[in-house]
């Protein structure tokens, strides 16, 4: 399926209630974006209620082709354990798929987080958007 053929601003893509708002970005993507690639944007908090929903809209993209996945988490306040173990098993499938998940533009509690939990590798991390 094409990606032009896709409503992104389904709630298949989307999600928001009170901690966290998960959507696809349409405004602002790069020029150089992959045709099997995505933008989504995370603001609020990551935890145990918000990574199902994530993990759900990451599961559609992939069933769709998209493989590579750019998540821009410069508005993310915090991230918990049930967040990290949502963004891994995303990235394992994507893996398996020849894909990755990246992260652009972490705050600094999600990249603290990160660090501490030794997972600042595992994940392709940028400080700016290059795809």
């Amino acid at each position: 399926m094409n990606k032009d053929e896709i409503d992104f601003s389904s709630e298949d893509f989307n999600y928001t209630d009170k901690q966290i708002t998960i959507s696809v970005r349409s405004i602002g993507v790069p020029d150089n974006l992959p045709g099997n690639g995505i933008v989504l944007d995370l603001k609020g908090v990551l935890n145990i209620y918000s990574a199902n929903p994530l993990k759900a809209i990451l599961s559609n993209l992939i069933n769709l082709g998209i493989s590579k996945i750019y998540v821009y988490m410069k508005q993310l306040d915090n991230i918990d354990s049930s967040g990290l173990g949502g963004l891994i098993a995303v990235q394992t499938k994507l893996t398996k798929v020849g894909g990755a998940l990246k992260i652009i533009e972490p705050s600094e509690k999600t990249r603290s987080v990160l660090k501490l939990t030794n997972l600042e590798n595992y994940f392709h991390m940028s400080d700016v958007f290059i795809p």
